[in-house]
């Protein structure tokens, strides 16, 4: 809990003496992926130090702002880039055109990465409107090398428009659990974290149209 502030910790604030706990969870996560399915575990695997080196640049835009890691940070990516390199070779072995189906399947895992963040925290211009957003460069299919911008654009509280539509439903309605939690400054954590417990869950819905 951010005490200061009376609530959670958001996803960009950085909590305190949290990074070797955060870290090992990494690699737990990894390895427990990658224990039912080995090419999910390597998506898993490449997503996390992707974002620890701009997602590998397969986006010009948006560009992740340049950030110095620490040591232990470092060290994982290694860690866990060289586990990478191992399973790639494996699965290369069984599959003609690996390599392309594997950066294509990246790429589509960070758009709607991106998409997550933009509806969850990144898009909005003020408290209850997005802001215009685009991700580029977007592949069209596997077996091309075209590729388009992917446009996103405010249409009224919650809704956005997509150019190209990339979605075979339009209107598409996503949603997702939430907790409404007011800030509770003076208290401790105990009752920060009960005042979240007791917070109900509630579904935020958004609305992606052509």
């Amino acid at each position: 809990m951010n005490m200061e502030k009376g609530r959670p910790y958001a996803l960009r604030e950085e909590i305190p003496a949290f990074e070797s706990v955060e870290l090992a969870g990494y690699v737990k996560n990894v390895d427990w992926v990658s224990s039912h399915d080995l090419y999910a575990g390597l998506l898993v695997s490449m997503h996390r130090t992707g974002l620890w080196h701009n997602r590998y640049n397969v986006f010009t835009e948006p560009a992740m702002k340049p950030r110095e890691r620490s040591g232990a940070v470092q060290a994982v990516k290694k860690e866990l880039e060289e586990k990478q390199a191992k399973t790639r070779r494996t699965l290369t072995r069984e599959h003609n055109g690996f390599e392309n189906e594997l950066w294509r399947n990246f790429a589509a895992l960070q758009i709607f990465d991106l998409l997550s963040l933009y509806l969850c925290c990144d898009g909005f211009a003020t408290e209850y409107s997005f802001k215009e957003y685009k991700i580029t460069p977007v592949a069209v299919d596997y077996d091309t090398e075209e590729k388009v911008d992917l446009c996103i654009m405010p249409t009224g509280t919650g809704t956005v428009r997509m150019t190209p539509y990339p979605f075979d439903v339009s209107p598409l309605r996503v949603g997702i659990r939430a907790r409404i939690v007011s800030p509770i400054k003076g208290k401790t954590e105990r009752a920060c974290v009960e005042a979240y417990h007791k917070a109900p869950r509630q579904i935020l819905l958004f609305e992606l149209s052509k």
